[in-house]
């Protein structure tokens, strides 16, 4: 018997493993897998994984891996196999002669249970990779997306649309798209304004304004209006549809700000009015809080500036499955996860094994004053860019009641948001003007005012009068 009291054969595949085991980690180099593993054999109680690793990137194929723990399941299979014939072909066995069967065999199951549970961990690797990722994916995004602006400025690149100096970005809510932004801009837009709609996949469609009214277009480069547009220094509109609609507000601001700098429009000339519905509003302001300097104004309607307790609910109901596949039956995803995890745990769930963050988790745990006041204390510069756009907060509230009732009265929500979160009252003078606007509805259930608020008539009239009030 060998050091370990197992059988020579037994230490002889062991150590064979062993060896592969530590070329895997030496050749992957990562450390995550290193700690999987080490993790994983340590159970075999056989030698350890020693390999150095220092890099925290995944440079493997975990499944590949697999495949290889797989075969020492099977060359151990084989062994099984091995000592049981070996053990048939003894004449007379004897009772130290079946102890030792017994003993072998039983360490080979034992062995084969852990490989079982040593590609679990290896498995666990990839995601655990990716949570690890999500974390710092947010400070990547804007290292890259600095690094691109240098790059454009060093060699004086310019995007299409570069000759805008005034944009307005519209950005939808929760569990929606900018459909109805669009229909919004149709009415707004003026002659010589030029229209793109952001689609989720990635496309775009594209408008112009002219006396012939709204059409669509190819492209803004096919135009034989282009000179006229120049001229008339028209309003660029983007309708812009998050990748996944319940993303958090990070992940929004990240992905917006590849987008406008790949279209030239992250400049020192070309000023960004932004429009927001509902969590759109959280967005927005993520937006700005990141790129002050190129955030003229943020108007909202609906939004959530506090702690909303719907968003607490829907963060919290998942859980059970029953209420999950309601939501799902009608099209609503509260457990939907794309690329980002918030640092704050608050700011965290967990579906299918990933830890992330969206749009409910938010809701549920931040306030937006927390980050505004956390933005101030760590730089006041960029606070003091932050407090020089222009914020309008716009709050929708029904009227309950008709002429025949015993009373009529005004409610003190859209029936999803508070009147006093809509107007962002903790957020103190760094709003600058206050509104309420009536909107139609009649109840949470069936037909909330809230949906009803970005089509709203005097909401449409208020993104054409600041539209026009910031155009220079």
């Amino acid at each position: 018997m060998g050091v370990y009291g197992r059988d020579p054969l037994v230490e002889q595949l062991l150590a064979s493993h062993l060896s592969e085991a530590n070329s895997i980690v030496a050749s992957a180099g990562s450390v995550l897998l290193k700690k999987r593993m080490q993790s994983g054999w340590a159970s075999v109680g056989y030698g350890s994984i020693s390999a150095s690793a220092d890099k925290t990137v995944l440079m493997f194929d975990p499944e590949e891996i697999n495949d290889t723990i797989s075969g020492w399941i099977s060359q151990f299979e084989t062994l099984r196999e091995t000592v049981i014939a070996r053990y048939e072909a003894i004449k007379e066995p004897d009772a130290a002669d079946l102890f030792k069967l017994t003993q072998i065999l039983n360490d080979i199951a034992f062995i084969q249970d852990a490989y079982g549970r040593l590609k679990n961990e290896v498995l666990d690797v990839e995601q655990a990779f990716e949570n690890t990722v999500r974390v710092y994916r947010s400070p990547l995004r804007q290292a890259l997306n600095d690094a691109t602006l240098l790059y454009n400025r060093l060699n004086d690149i310019k995007g299409d649309y570069a000759d805008f100096a005034n944009v307005s970005v519209y950005v939808h809510g929760i569990e929606s798209d900018g459909s109805d932004f669009l229909e919004d801009v149709k009415e707004v837009a003026e002659d010589g304004d030029f229209i793109i709609h952001q689609l989720r996949n990635s496309d775009k469609v594209y408008y112009i304004k002219d006396r012939d009214g709204i059409r669509e277009v190819d492209s803004y480069a096919d135009l034989n209006e282009f000179d006229k547009i120049k001229a008339q220094k028209g309003r660029l509109h983007i309708v812009y549809d998050t990748e996944h609609k319940n993303e958090h507000r990070q992940e929004t601001s990240d992905d917006l700000v590849e987008m406008l700098t790949g279209m030239g429009l992250v400049n020192d000339a070309t000023k960004i009015d932004m429009f927001a519905h509902s969590y759109g509003g959280r967005r927005s302001f993520q937006f700005a809080m990141d790129y002050p300097e190129h955030v003229r104004s943020v108007t909202t309607i609906g939004t959530p500036y506090d702690k909303n307790t719907l968003g607490k609910v829907a963060n919290w109901l998942p859980s059970w499955g029953w209420v999950q596949n309601v939501a799902n039956f009608f099209g609503k995803e509260p457990s939907e996860y794309s690329g980002y995890l918030d640092p704050n745990p608050k700011n965290q769930r967990t579906d299918d094994g990933v830890d992330h963050s969206n749009v409910y988790t938010d809701m549920a745990s931040e306030d937006l004053i927390e980050d505004i006041n956390h933005l101030k204390a760590a730089n006041p510069q960029v606070y003091a860019q932050f407090q020089d756009i222009d914020f309008t907060a716009v709050a929708g509230y029904r009227i309950e009641g008709a002429a025949t009732y015993p009373y009529i009265r005004e409610t003190t929500s859209d029936d999803v948001v508070s009147v006093k979160s809509q107007l962002a009252e903790s957020l103190g003078d760094t709003i600058d003007e206050r509104i309420k606007y009536e909107v139609e509805g009649s109840g949470m259930l069936t037909n909330p005012g809230h949906v009803n608020e970005i089509r709203d008539e005097d909401f449409v009239n208020l993104i054409r009068q600041v539209n026009k009030s910031q155009k220079e």
